[in-house]
């Protein structure tokens, strides 16, 4: 895995402060996943391994509608709810209230990391990077937004030029339609905060796409992790 450092925007007592990305080679879907099972002597068919696969999916989906926990090899399932309780009395009311799920690594993924090898490169960022996405309604980094609500965006060399027409906060959905966030609070290369366009519920990537002044090329970057919209 390779890595690089960038100024530590987030310090100001040492100017020299660095604070290290990581560049992930390959993201890893559904069907390579399957091919390195494959690959490593699976004697299951492919369609069996799907067909598992998706029920292992559907019965984690059936798990949440019943408000369970879920304690895996791979990953741990919990709750939590966000939002401010007037007073003890008072219960969720889904307009004040979000709840949300937490996904936390297992403890075999956490030994796995242990033997990553690390390489280091120089820094090669000339586009718009990515640091943390929050929730600007709930304030949580928890990778969920409402439709027509707050997206507040960290990193670097964020800012969009809203003269640009290809250039802007894109919520790209799964059959590849692209909704486009035209409204800013905050525009600037550290920060974006933007007014969410008004979509439906779903899964979302979230993508932003930026025109240097001294470039005549589109620069973008893809956030990591899909945005769950309500």
């Amino acid at each position: 895995m390779e890595y690089y450092l960038i100024d530590n925007k987030l310090t100001t007592d040492d100017e020299k402060d660095q604070t290290a990305k990581v560049s992930v080679g390959k993201v890893h879907d559904l069907d390579s996943v399957v091919e390195l099972m494959i690959s490593r002597g699976s004697t299951t068919t492919r369609t069996d391994i799907l067909a598992v696969l998706n029920e292992y999916q559907e019965v984690l989906e059936y798990i949440v509608t019943q408000g369970e926990g879920v304690n895996l090899p791979s990953l741990n399932l919990n709750y939590s709810i966000t939002g401010a309780f007037e007073d003890r009395n008072d219960s969720f009311d889904p307009t004040r209230h979000q709840l949300n799920l937490k996904a936390k690594p297992s403890q075999r993924l956490k030994e796995a990391l242990k033997h990553v090898n690390l390489q280091k490169i120089k820094s090669r960022v000339t586009g718009p990077q990515i640091e943390q996405v929050e929730n600007g309604i709930t304030g949580q980094t928890d990778d969920t937004a409402q439709s027509g609500g707050i997206l507040v965006l960290d990193g670097s060399l964020l800012k969009i030029d809203t003269e640009a027409p290809e250039a802007g906060l894109f919520l790209i959905a799964s059959d590849g339609t692209e909704h486009k966030a035209v409204r800013f609070i905050e525009n600037r290369p550290q920060r974006l905060v933007a007014l969410l366009p008004a979509v439906p519920s779903g899964e979302y990537d979230l993508e932003v796409r930026t025109l240097p002044r001294d470039s005549k090329n589109i620069r973008s970057i893809r956030y990591n992790t899909k945005l769950s919209i309500s």
